[in-house]
Parts: C-alpha cells; structure tokens; sequence
C-alpha cells in the first residue's frame, strides 16, 4: 500500500476536533496509547536503506509494519507501507530478535484518530513535544482538499516522520515514554 502524508506541527487539538466533529468525521480511536518498537540489524541495514520495521502496540491490537521507497513532493511524504496484525508482542520481538534484529528505539505516545472520506487524521502527542495532526488520504489531491476543509495552508503541511518532529523539537527519538 503507499501511504501518503503530512503533519501539521504545534496544533490547537480542541480546536482541530472540533473541525472534524463539524465536517462528521467519524472517532476511530479516542486517547489511546501507542507504544513502538522499532527494529533494525546492527549495521543498521534498514535504516541505511531508509526503511522502517516496526512493531506496534496499540491497546490489545499489535500490528508488525515495513515501511520503505519514501519520497517528498509538494510537502507531501510518500512511501510504500506493508502492515499486517499479529496476536502477540512479546512473541514477535523474540521472533524478530531471534533474526538477527535489535531494538534501535522505543517510544510513547498518545493518539486520537478520525477518519472521514478515506482519509485519516491522527492527532499525536509524544511526551514533552506539542500536539501535531498527521493527515493520511489515498491521493495528494485528497490530502490538500482536506487541508482546505481544515483552513490550513499547504505550506504548513511538514513531510517528517514522528522521529524527525521529535528530532525537531530537542528530544531523542529512541527512546521517548510517558512518565507512569
């Protein structure tokens, strides 16, 4: 699947929920906390490559992604994700350790998710970095309609990824956890 993308940084979220309640976007997930796990060889093969393979836990849901051939265009990120859901977290790190892979970092964040025309609009905050939104949609067309419903200017829009927004604001993108 290619996944297609932008983040709006230092987001008002009450301000953004309430313009997705307006336009009838539907909650799929409402504060929920999201641990992952990110793999690579020691070399840091993947990561040369600029690919990603992460282990995800959300609540009871547990989803192994590979993320690779990322692009950047009009602010807009682009890259091909493979994600499947799998029954068991502990089992899955045994297994990918077992190949050879090691955890190169572990975050924490918390994420309200809404979907309206395909398109899915997650509202993320990491400890001690401030609330973004991540706008995903089948089509860069897609991404700038919503943006325009949402009253936000293409030239906000930010292609990073959530280590390069935690990168951005001083933080290590390693290793990042809510204080329990």
């Amino acid at each position: 699947m290619r996944e297609i993308e932008v983040k709006i940084l230092e987001i008002n979220k009450e301000e953004i929920i309430k313009k997705l309640e307006f336009l009838n976007a539907q909650i799929i997930l409402d504060d929920a906390l999201i641990e992952d796990y990110n793999f690579d060889f020691q070399d840091n093969f993947l990561k040369k490559k600029k690919e990603l393979l992460r282990l995800r836990k959300i609540g009871k849901d547990v989803y192994l992604t590979h993320k690779k051939n990322y692009s950047i265009q009009n602010n807009i990120r682009k890259e091909d994700e493979f994600e499947t859901n799998i029954g068991n977290a502990e089992q899955m790190r045994i297994i990918l350790q077992g190949l050879g892979f090691h955890i190169t970092s572990i975050r924490q964040k918390r994420r309200t998710s809404y979907l309206l025309e395909k398109v899915r609009f997650e509202i993320d905050t990491y400890p001690e970095i401030p609330t973004y939104l991540e706008i995903e949609a089948p089509s860069e067309y897609k991404i700038k309609e919503m943006l325009e419903k949402l009253e936000i200017p293409l030239e906000k829009a930010v292609p990073l990824t959530g280590g390069e927004v935690i990168r951005k604001h001083g933080k290590n993108a390693n290793h990042l956890l809510f204080n329990n």
